[in-house]
């Protein structure tokens, strides 16, 4: 039996503790199911399905097209059927994907609730883009070096890998904002 130490002149000193107070009746909240933030690749595509004009705006995707993800080459390919047709719709892209992995993914992507402000929809999938090319850019830069070690390159290996190297010198220079 629990007894306080103390008096203060509280009616449950003395008493032992029954175990029945307000949170014992109250009902116990349920565990918070996990939220899981959707891959940028996946929100692009899902973007584009809902805006297919953004396609329109993308200016290469050769960029990106050796992307090793399959989300990622689901979105060059749906980037490619978009500027060869851009009158293309939701509906239209994803029938062309029906009965198979992607389509499935498509049509779901396309039902899924948007949590992204439709401000920012535009900057997000740019922004994934952009990624997805400085990926690719890196991915081919490290190929060409790790082959330089092993073997002398072709003239079209080494043109590529200087351009590879003009690239990401350009893109860790500051600019005058300092940014």
């Amino acid at each position: 039996q629990w007894t306080s130490a103390k008096t203060s002149g509280k009616k449950w000193e003395g008493k032992p503790w029954k175990g029945k107070g307000k949170r014992d009746f109250e009902p116990r909240p349920q565990p918070r199911t996990p939220v899981t933030v959707e891959p940028p690749t996946l929100s692009a595509l899902r973007t584009l399905l809902h805006y297919p004009q953004l396609a329109e705006k993308v200016e290469d995707v050769s960029h990106f097209a050796d992307e090793e993800q399959l989300h990622a080459q689901l979105l060059v390919a749906l980037l490619e059927a978009l500027q060869k047709n851009p009158k293309l719709r939701s509906l239209q892209l994803i029938a062309r994907w029906h009965g198979t992995e992607q389509g499935k993914l498509l049509r779901a992507l396309a039902e899924k609730e948007w949590l992204i402000d439709a401000d920012n929809l535009e900057q997000q999938f740019f922004d994934t883009i952009t990624s997805l090319s400085a990926r690719q850019r890196e991915r081919c830069l490290e190929h060409l070096l790790r082959k330089s070690r092993q073997s002398e390159l072709s003239a079209e290996e080494k043109n590529q890998l200087r351009e590879l190297l003009s690239r990401n010198v350009h893109a860790q220079t500051p600019t005058s904002t300092g940014a």
